[in-house]
């Protein structure tokens, strides 16, 4: 339990990998405040450009770009309070992962990693992550999980 009761609840999905197995899907539990109307996040190491807006049907709305791009700052993601799943299946509450490459928000909001942003093959690899990441946001056992760890 949070502060005064509250349960504590993860609201987002990080998906990286570690330095020494890049090809491997870890996913990173956290509960963080975006505002709706930003386009980039960013952090103390990376920046996330809004890729995708799902609405319920899963249907992507088309991004539309203002004239300013609306930023968002926020504490380095790589380290931030949060639980990992490991690929190996196991999970990880040293809350690192070393190299995160895209943000799921409950919202249905997607953030990929700048760096990565013009990398076809994972950005082909999106549809899957995505599915992953609403399975892993609607799991009540992994909810149970991070309450107790974070």
């Amino acid at each position: 339990m949070g502060l005064w009761g509250k349960k504590k609840i993860f609201n987002a999905v990080l998906e990286g990998c570690y330095h020494d197995n890049s090809g491997a899907w870890n996913f990173k539990l956290l509960n963080i405040l975006v505002p709706v109307r930003s386009e980039t996040i960013l952090d103390d190491e990376y920046s996330y450009g809004l890729y995708r807006e799902l609405d319920d049907s899963d249907k992507a709305d088309e991004i539309r770009r203002s004239s300013t791009d609306l930023e968002h700052r926020i504490a380095c993601l790589r380290f931030c309070k949060g639980i990992v799943l490991l690929s190996s299946g196991e999970v990880s509450d040293s809350g690192l992962l070393e190299r995160p490459r895209s943000l799921y928000l409950g919202d249905g909001r997607i953030y990929v990693e700048r760096g990565i942003s013009n990398d076809r093959f994972y950005l082909e690899r999106i549809p899957k992550l995505l599915s992953y990441s609403k399975t892993i946001l609607g799991d009540k056992g992994i909810q149970k999980k991070y309450s107790e760890l974070c």
